[in-house]
């Protein structure tokens, strides 16, 4: 059984994420309402190009479905990382469903540092660069664990513990023996 030296779990909890996705919910629902209310309510068609009433019903309703999903994946996101023994572990719901992990022996170089998730990898998230060969793991902070591998591929998994991660970090990648 391989002890753990690290474990962190993220979810995006950000006030200004929160804030974002509330407003834009409560301005669709206002509109759904007011089409809603205008069309069936007082009988007056919405809009300039009026759909007919399975029309406007269909409408709104793939659009509140799809609404529900995205903060639904969103807000339902997490992402684990634990170290072990001999691996950087990771899992990022519902991209990643189960525990991947990267062998120390697959480790050419490592580094906890800060990151600026915007510039590195165009925003949060699960996400992938083609161009630089890398991939980032990236909920919230400003720091992250970048590990470049013997392949060249550069893995970029983000922090809310950067000095508890890189003692972690350092004792599985300066031991000798794995366990």
């Amino acid at each position: 059984m391989s002890r753990i030296l690290f474990s962190e779990k993220q979810k995006f909890t950000q006030v200004w994420l929160i804030l974002i996705i509330g407003a834009t919910d409560l301005i669709v629902a206002v509109i759904m309402v007011s089409s809603i209310y205008s069309q069936f309510i007082v009988g007056k068609p919405w809009g300039n190009k009026p759909m007919s009433d399975t029309g406007l019903i269909i409408f709104w309703g793939c659009l509140l479905l799809g609404i529900i999903l995205v903060n639904i994946i969103i807000f339902g996101a997490k992402l684990e990382i634990e170290v072990k023994d001999n691996s950087v572990y990771y899992k990022y719901f519902p991209f990643v469903w189960n525990w991947k992990y990267i062998h120390k022996d697959n480790i050419n170089r490592y580094e906890v540092k800060r990151l600026n998730a915007l510039k590195d990898f165009g925003g949060y998230g699960y996400r992938k660069n083609f161009f630089k060969n890398s991939t980032g793991l990236i909920v919230k902070g400003q720091y992250g664990l970048e590990l470049t591998l013997h392949d060249g591929h550069t893995w970029l998994i983000g922090t809310q513990k950067p000095e508890a991660l890189k003692k972690a970090m350092s004792e599985i990648m300066d031991r000798k023996i794995d366990y």
